[in-house]
């Protein structure tokens, strides 16, 4: 279902998930964009999708369709989102370690992203090197 979704989705927005939870009958799909994704951006595509007979198709017309963006903590998987948060802290988990790294980022590119770690040295790392990147809320 998520490649059929990816062909309806608007130019400013990426579907990054589809979750369909038959116990429940409900439909999650989680999009992001490089500019901010709001309320009238999520309605836009709920309707879009609803319209397109995508649902029918798959026979799940009865089902509670849910279209929201990623929420606090939820992981960074593309570039676009590494750049749209230049100037965040986020939490770095090495590939292949449970090592992680807080650093506040100050780079992002399409195969890597640079940051300043506590010490206020830079680090680099390419994204098929880590498992996960996650933004951390700070309070002022």
């Amino acid at each position: 279902m998520l490649n059929e979704i990816k062909t309806l989705m608007p130019d400013n927005m990426v579907a990054l998930e589809v979750i369909v939870e038959n116990k429940y009958r409900q439909i999650k799909v989680i999009v992001d964009g490089k500019k901010p994704v709001d309320l009238k951006d999520t309605a836009l595509l709920a309707k879009i999708i609803r319209e397109s007979g995508l649902l029918e198709k798959d026979k799940y017309l009865d089902y509670q369709l849910e279209v929201t963006t990623p929420g606090i903590g939820s992981p960074l998987l593309f570039a676009f989102q590494f750049e749209k948060n230049i100037g965040r802290k986020i939490r770095v988990l090495e590939k292949d370690s449970d090592k992680q790294i807080d650093l506040r980022l100050t780079q992002a590119s399409k195969k890597s992203f640079e940051g300043l770690n506590d010490k206020g040295r830079s680090v680099r790392f390419d994204y098929n090197n880590i498992q996960t990147a996650k933004v951390l809320v700070e309070f002022i």
